[in-house]
């Protein structure tokens, strides 16, 4: 999943730079369905990056918060064999699973933003090189 998620990203990456490109570059000339085949086309790598960010973030706090559960019953109460089983539960839960793309980025909300700032970086530096 790690290599497909980072192809993912970097493809949307890539697409959502070029399709910004080709934006501004068709908003001179307001060919209305360039404009909007275009427009749509970032629009969608931008929701798709999202999707996949967000089920990241969502995966990691609810493992987070599964120890905080197990942590806040009163499990030092439980019988013993029941208690050793929810002390493995708080234990396994301290190591939280994370989404990655390419064992390289934690797929979060933050990365989102990252792969938006990126994007934007390299839109403004095309846009530079051809102006």
């Amino acid at each position: 999943m790690n290599k497909a998620c980072l192809a993912e990203l970097m493809g949307s990456n890539i697409l959502m730079c070029l399709m910004g490109y080709f934006v501004i570059m068709n908003w001179s000339a307001f060919d209305k369905a360039k404009l909007l085949s275009h427009f749509t086309a970032y629009l969608t790598a931008c929701i798709i990056i999202f999707i996949y960010c967000y089920i990241g973030e969502i995966l990691t706090k609810e493992c987070e918060k599964i120890g905080d559960i197990t942590y806040m019953t009163n499990w030092y109460k439980l019988p013993h064999k029941t208690a050793l089983g929810l002390i493995l539960i708080i234990m396994q839960s301290s190591h939280t699973i994370k989404i990655t793309a390419g064992k390289i980025f934690q797929l979060s909300i933050a990365t989102f933003g990252d792969v938006i700032k990126t994007s934007t970086a390299y839109l403004n530096f095309l846009r530079t090189m051809t102006m």
